[in-house]
């Protein structure tokens, strides 16, 4: 995981600043919410990747119509691999437990799971930056594999951070 721009300590600074990039989640401050918070965020965070993965499909489209036909394979592997990290975020456990629920959360696992949840936000920042770089540099090969493997290596970082956020479930 990245060094993230919250350096305090605590569950509740590093939610706020996930809400403060995620409009819907800024009325939610009270813990007792937190598992509708949970799935919102996912929900959120997946409908973000779903419109990268759009994009991706609209370049595609674009390349295609331009002859420029030579990358769509590596494209269309990493749309494959975004949609696969879309589902596995969409559908992960509640990072919250209720109050009746057989296994609690401490509020440090709290945290944990929000700089993971932070991190994401912050990875999906960087791809939705790198589609339109990858149309742009369409004009030369060695621009558009460039432009490719920069989305590539943002796209590794976000598998990282979801399959960590994963596992921070899971071992709860």
């Amino acid at each position: 995981m990245t060094q993230s721009t919250v350096k305090s300590t605590g569950w509740a600074q590093v939610f706020e600043a996930i809400a403060d990039r995620i409009p819907v989640l800024r009325g939610y401050r009270a813990k007792e919410g937190m598992r509708d918070v949970d799935k919102i965020l996912r929900t959120q965070t997946a409908e973000r990747m779903a419109r990268i993965k759009n994009g991706l499909d609209e370049v595609k489209r674009r390349l295609t119509e331009k002859g420029k036909i030579g990358m769509l394979d590596q494209i269309d592997r990493l749309t494959r691999i975004l949609g696969k990290l879309r589902d596995i975020h969409r559908f992960d456990a509640y990072g919250y437990s209720g109050y009746f629920d057989p296994v609690k959360v401490r509020e440090q696992e709290l945290e944990r799971i929000y700089r993971y949840d932070l991190d994401i936000v912050e990875k999906l920042e960087a791809l939705e930056g790198s589609v339109p770089a990858i149309e742009e540099a369409a004009d030369t090969e060695a621009g558009l594999r460039a432009a490719i493997g920069d989305f590539e290596a943002s796209l590794g970082d976000l598998e990282k951070a979801v399959l960590g956020r994963k596992e921070a479930v899971t071992t709860l």
